[in-house]
């Protein structure tokens, strides 16, 4: 049976950047992972807690460990696609649609229009996130509460991502959070 594949936008890769854990969390969910070369190109930096600074966000281990894969864009279709999405969505946003709704991935992304856009206009498009992404983390390797809250914590101050109340998962990150 083939292992899906799931293309995360440039949100996704830092969220999962910031926790510190990346590699691990990737290596313990059953899918393969890839990334767009836009996407990869706007996941640059993360926030440093407490500090104006910023920490580089390098993606080449990840690479050379066989862990991620870097795609791009290769026929017309493919490239038409990018351009029609690209109307309305960031260029890393669009090209990772693109290459999910092209190459039946499943396409990791924490943006709300993205998210929107894809589902109206190719609703056999399969979504996840950074949440069901750690979630499934989660469940499959069974960390502990506290490095789950720690990894949550960490998304929320470097890569100032936080759920909207009307997540699915957002009791599960309320709850770990302690809010």
């Amino acid at each position: 049976m083939a292992v899906e594949t799931v293309i995360l936008d440039a949100c996704c890769t830092l969220n999962l950047s910031a926790t510190s854990r990346i590699e691990v969390i990737l290596r313990r969910l059953p899918y393969e992972f890839t990334v767009g070369s836009w996407g990869r190109r706007e996941a640059q930096w993360l926030s440093v807690p407490d500090l104006e600074e910023r920490e580089s966000v390098d993606l080449e281990p990840l690479i050379r460990a066989g862990v991620l894969t870097e795609e791009e864009l290769r026929d017309r279709a493919e490239e038409a696609l990018f351009v029609e999405l690209g109307l309305t969505l960031a260029d890393g946003e669009a090209e990772a649609a693109a290459l999910a709704i092209s190459r039946g991935y499943v396409l990791a992304t924490d943006d709300r229009k993205a998210r929107r856009v894809v589902a109206e206009r190719h609703p056999s498009a399969r979504l996840t996130g950074t949440l069901e992404l750690l979630h499934a983390w989660q469940s499959a390797a069974a960390p502990s509460e506290a490095e789950v809250a720690d990894a949550l914590r960490r998304i929320s101050e470097r890569a100032t991502y936080r759920p909207r109340r009307t997540h699915p998962l957002y009791t599960w990150w309320s709850d770990l959070m302690g809010e």
